[in-house]
This record gives structure tokens, sequence and C-alpha cells, in this order.
């Protein structure tokens, strides 16, 4: 029964995440086109052992991030994609009459998991250009949030808010907020505060980074957290207690196949680069299309039409991209779309390219 659901759930407004339509090439949700190699291997090898419990621990992903990254075994973390991680900071430190910061807008799942735990979300909105107004938000951390969540780059604007030494300054500052800096988009972005978690010296400091963006394991769900020791002993104990096998043993196996193989990963990253830029620069040259730079695993861009239209358009000629409601009061032509794999480019390019003739632009 619905009124014996928690207030906080009754109230919480309920995330759509869109369609998944069928027999399509499917660009709405940023993901990679491509399947890392060894990855593919390792996660097949690992269904023979689907018949046994994962390690609790990660131990061996744990190990081997640790190494690549430079921080110990201890200031690092696994869970179940970047977004069960939100979930799981979320409940080891809201609480009811909690207030949490965000810019706007940002990445939903921020605010659902605040909202899940009965909290408050204050936003300060990004200005014309996209960017961060200083001023706004100095005063917001004036009034001490619990947490902050940033992401950066930010999704679904695809830039960068602030600096890393902005980000240092403000957690040194406040040393009773809890910053969360979501790093999702790393490999493509570049920018990151993780010497700040292995120099130790800031625990209300946590970094998410994950798989799914620049080594193509989206569906596999795998994140990492990192952060000072008690944190993360701190998410483990909160993560022990309902969700003793967050990740399973395919996401693992696959997981730690990229750390296995860096030189081939670092190679697949460029590669994927390689194929975003080919794009942005297609998308460019379309008539009457305006391309936003990006950092991210997505290209954003404005249509002469309303891009809901240009969905449905899109949609009959089998393509499917998002429109960005998310930006409805400001600009209702926004559409987002991923990187379209190297052999579907010329149905993507011609299926955007024909349906913006079909309404007027460009020609036939």
């Amino acid at each position: 029964m619905e009124s014996l659901a928690r207030s906080a759930v009754r109230n919480m407004p309920t995330l759509s995440w869109g369609e998944y339509p069928e027999g399509v090439v499917r660009l709405q949700f940023g993901e990679n086109p491509y399947v890392f190699g060894p990855a593919r291997v390792a996660a097949t090898a690992a269904l023979g052992k689907m018949n046994r419990y994962p390690d609790a621990q990660k131990s061996a992903l744990r190990r081997l991030v640790a190494a690549r990254d430079g921080v110990t075994y201890g200031q690092v973390y696994v869970g179940n994609g970047v977004d069960g991680l939100i979930e799981l900071v979320a409940k080891t430190y809201l609480e009811e009459g909690d207030t949490v910061l965000v810019p706007g807008p940002t990445f939903p799942c921020y605010a659902a998991a605040t909202h899940l735990l009965g909290a408050t979300v204050r936003t300060v909105a990004l200005d014309e250009n996209w960017a961060l107004p200083r001023a706004d938000w100095a005063a917001a951390l004036a009034d001490q949030p619990k947490v902050v969540w940033l992401a950066q780059p930010n999704n679904p604007t695809g830039n960068q808010l602030v600096t890393p030494t902005e980000i240092a300054q403000w957690v040194a500052e406040h040393p009773r907020t809890m910053w969360v800096v979501d790093e999702t988009y790393f490999e493509l972005g570049g920018e990151t505060v993780l010497p700040l978690v292995a120099e130790g010296k800031y625990p209300n400091l946590v970094v998410f980074r994950g798989f799914s963006k620049g080594y193509g394991l989206a569906g596999l769900r795998v994140g990492l957290v990192y952060g000072d020791e008690a944190m993360i002993a701190l998410l483990q104990k909160v993560e022990g207690s309902s969700q003793v096998f967050a990740v399973n043993q395919v996401a693992l196996a696959a997981a730690e196949a990229v750390l296995r193989h860096p030189q081939e990963a670092a190679a697949f990253v460029r590669e994927y680069q390689q194929a975003k830029e080919e794009y942005v620069t297609a998308l460019t040259a379309l008539p009457d299309v305006q391309v936003r730079p990006t950092l991210t695993s997505f290209c954003l861009f404005r249509v002469p039409m309303l891009a809901e239209e240009y969905r449905r358009g899109l949609l009959r000629r089998g393509v499917a991209l998002k429109p960005m409601g998310i930006f409805a009061q400001r600009d209702p032509h926004l559409c987002l779309s991923a990187v379209p794999h190297p052999d579907d480019l010329p149905t993507v390019m011609g299926a955007l390219r024909a349906e913006l003739a079909a309404q007027g632009h460009g020609g036939s």
C-alpha cells in the first residue's frame, strides 16, 4: 500500500529514462559504441563461475586500481556502477533535514538519492553560458550543506564547471561538508582531483570513477569510489548490511581485464576519442545545427526545430537520440546524442540530414 511507504518515497519525483526502442541505432544514453576485447574475453570466461558468489571485498580489482591510481587499497572501493555508489554515499551521510548542494542542471541521480533519504536539494543555476556563478555558489556554501554533488565534467552540459584548484580550496575551507566529485567521464575530460585523495589530508572528499564511458562496460555496472580510509570503511559497513555481493563475477572480471591490459585500454580510449571527434565534425557540417563543445561521451547540439519533433522524426528513420527536456525552460531545441559506431555513422548522418531537410532545412 502506498500509504505505508515512507513519506520521502511518496513525495520524491519519479525519474524517467526514456524509451528503449528495438531495431534502431541507439544514441540516447551516451554509451560507448565499442566493446573492449580483453574485457569481453574475461567476462565470457567468468560465466563459468556463475554458481559462485563474487568476492564481497572486490579485492583483486581494488589492488589493481590502487596500483594504477597511486592510492592505497583502503582508499578505493567498488560498487554497482556510479549510480549505486551515489545511493551508497547518500545512505551513509544523509538523513531527514539535511541539505545538499548541486549546480543545475546536473545528473538527476544526485537529487533522487537525496530525496530518497528525506533530505533537501539546493540548486545553484548555471548561467546562460552554462558556467557556475561563483558568487551564488559561495553564498550557498556559506550555509554549510551536508553534501555537495559535483560532476566534473558536468552531465548534461558537457563542460568542466570548476577547476581542481577551486575544489581543493573549497574542500579545505568547508571541512564539515562532504564533497563528492563525480569523474565518470575522466578518460574523456582529463582533469582530476584524485591526487587530493592520495595525499590523505581531506577526509571530506569523495571521488567517483567508472568503466562505463571510457571502457565500454556500461552494461556491467562497475563504479569506483575513492576517499579517506575511514570513509571507505563506512561505505563497506553500509553496503555489507544489505548488498553484500553488490558487484557480480562477470563485471569484476571485465573491469580487472581493463587494468591488466593498460596499453590496450589506452589505445581503446584513443580510438573512441577519434570516433567522437569525427562525429562532432560531421554534426558541425549539418545545416542550421550548432554543436556544443563536450568533454563527455555525448554531444549536445541545437537543431532549428523543437528537439522533441526532431526525435520523433529520427525514430521513424531508425535513429534514437534524446531531446533535452531538462533544458526546456531555457532552450527546447537541444538534443543529446552518443557517438555512433563507425559502421553506423553513414546511417546516422543520413537520417539526421534527411530529417532536417524534411522540416525545411538544408535542401533535400
